[in-house]
């Protein structure tokens, strides 16, 4: 196996085959944190578009609803004004909320509402706070449109148009934090698979034991991008971390075997 296999080579290899995947780390730590990130940018991309699909479905349902004349709402002077209020309005895993009495910097006294949804759009007092997955931002109506007036029909009109930026954004936001974690996680295995070597009396540079590591999440990996989206509320970086262990170690393990036996051979002869 040398270095000349493209990407698409070097991910099928690391799923299964042991002895392509050890000779990878060879090559560099540089090509391995960029196999990283192009395995990030096909894993985390399809997670971040299954997210957008559902944030942009779900919000656009619930959009519509609030043209209805009892969600009627304005905003002038960079201050929300609602016939109704607190107003909430709920999908399976989104909420748009409306509230005149609660401005930005009391955002943490609704973490009971917004902490069981995947998304979340919050116009309160003085701004709107937004919410998909870990993505998050806000921002005070004087920032967005000084002191012009907007009622809720051009507001929600406009939102259809925010929702597609939206979207856009969560998925590079997916993918850069997917990576970001992938190689945080990776090292963290990487000192636990450094008391291993320990154990079985081996010798790796730290450098080429982070390279395997890399090489060795892309399994770990597939089956956390498709758990988180199933299950998009659990945390399974722990999972993560384990199952690379287990794999670097059997990797280890496989690789102090191929020695004693070729040191075996080698006295034979």
């Amino acid at each position: 196996m040398d270095n000349r296999d493209n990407f698409f080579k070097k991910f099928i290899n690391c799923t299964y085959n042991l002895k392509a995947l050890m000779t990878y780390p060879k090559y560099g730590i540089g090509k391995a944190i960029l196999y990283v990130f192009l395995i990030t940018i096909l894993l985390g991309g399809l997670r971040g578009i299954t997210i957008g699909y559902r944030m942009d479905k779900e919000l656009g349902n619930l959009n519509s609803t609030l043209q209805n004349s009892e969600y009627k709402f304005n905003i002038e002077d960079g201050i929300l004004h609602a016939e109704n209020s607190p107003l909430k309005l709920e999908g399976i895993s989104s909420l748009i909320y409306i509230d005149e009495n609660k401005s930005l910097n009391e955002i943490d006294d609704l973490r009971d509402l917004t902490v069981h949804n995947d998304n979340n759009i919050l116009f309160l007092k003085d701004g709107v706070y937004l919410q998909a997955e870990s993505y998050k931002q806000q921002a005070h109506y004087k920032d967005l449109i000084g002191d012009n007036r907007l009622d809720n029909n051009i507001l929600l009109g406009e939102l259809s148009y925010v929702l597609k930026i939206l979207v856009a954004i969560v998925i590079l936001y997916t993918i850069l934090i997917t990576f970001i974690n992938t190689l945080i996680n990776c090292l963290f295995a990487t000192i636990f698979a450094s008391f291993a070597l320990l154990i079985m009396r081996m010798f790796m540079k730290y450098s080429i034991l982070y390279s395997l590591t890399l090489y060795t999440c892309t399994l770990p990996l597939i089956f956390q991008v498709v758990l988180q989206i199933i299950f998009p509320n659990i945390d399974l970086d722990t999972m993560f971390i384990v199952g690379t262990l287990v794999y670097v170690i059997f990797i280890l393990k496989y690789i102090k075997g191929e020695m004693i036996n070729n040191k075996i051979n080698k006295d034979k002869i």
